[in-house]
């Protein structure tokens, strides 16, 4: 998967929290791309399927635009600097769009937790689950 997909991970002041995705992701074979627009650059040393950018005091679409430009895979992601993408649904979305030419993106389910109570896991935007967007009509799909 990693000359197939990079995740591309926006982040701002929140090297706290990128630590722990730096690690999440050092785990799956893809490659990882963050855009960093705080006014330090994250100093640690980074897995070898991370590329970092420091673009110190840039906006958001600035970030989406130098990371878009950098990007040597046919398919990227993007991904909060604190969610977390699954292996198995990145593979999913992955083969549904190599075999499905005339879709440009997927999503999957949101799940989220109460870290007080790993017990229950409960999925959000219940409206969207078993939502089919199957239209033969692209601009029926865009909706």
């Amino acid at each position: 998967m990693r000359k197939v997909l990079t995740i591309v991970i926006p982040t701002h002041e929140r090297h706290h929290v990128l630590m722990r995705a730096i690690h999440y992701y050092s785990l799956i074979n893809v490659s990882v791309l963050i855009v960093d627009s705080s006014k330090e650059p994250y100093k640690e040393k980074l897995p070898n399927n991370f590329d970092y950018l420091h673009l110190k005091g840039s906006f958001f679409g600035d970030k989406i635009y130098s990371a878009l430009c950098n990007i040597k895979t046919p398919f990227t992601c993007f991904c909060a600097d604190d969610d977390f993408l699954t292996e198995n649904g990145l593979n999913h979305g992955l083969q549904f769009l190599e075999n499905h030419s005339d879709y440009v993106s997927v999503q999957g389910q949101c799940i989220q937790f109460d870290s007080s109570n790993l017990e229950s896991i409960e999925p959000m935007y219940i409206d969207c689950i078993n939502y089919k967007n199957d239209s033969n009509d692209i601009l029926e799909r865009m909706k």
